[in-house]
């Protein structure tokens, strides 16, 4: 746990999810990684991982002990990570929205399931501006 206080920038991330997988889950799942060993958790998966539960664990650990540094501390990762891809930030791409860390997707994802899914786009300042571009 003192490796995850410890977060700050994606490789602090990336070095504590750089685990293989046990002897029974590579036997399992008969994979193997890109060197012949145990298969890896690779950068993308420890990204979302980051974003996922790192920062999330870092920031409500910051909010229900008062101590504000954790949730700066939470916000600065976020920033330092990758942004994620997936089906809600990928519709953002056709409409040159700039994601240039985690917390832009982050952002993007929240309008997506709130107001896009919703169809709530006339309450969106974005939605408004996408919309009236189509």
């Amino acid at each position: 746990i003192d490796r995850v206080f410890s977060c700050r920038t994606a490789d602090d991330v990336y070095q504590i999810f750089d685990v293989a997988c046990s002897d029974y889950w590579a036997a399992w799942c008969r994979a193997t990684g890109a060197d012949g060993g145990a298969p890896r958790v690779g950068r993308t998966k420890a990204n979302m991982l980051g974003i996922n539960v790192v920062v999330p664990f870092l920031y409500a650990y910051g909010r229900e002990l008062g101590k504000q540094h954790f949730c700066d501390q939470a916000i600065e990762l976020l920033e330092s990570l990758r942004a994620e891809s997936n089906k809600y930030t990928r519709f953002w791409t056709g409409y040159d929205v700039p994601m240039n860390s985690a917390t832009d997707s982050q952002a993007l994802l929240q309008l997506s399931t709130c107001y896009c899914e919703a169809g709530r786009c006339d309450e969106c300042e974005v939605g408004k501006f996408c919309y009236g571009r189509k």
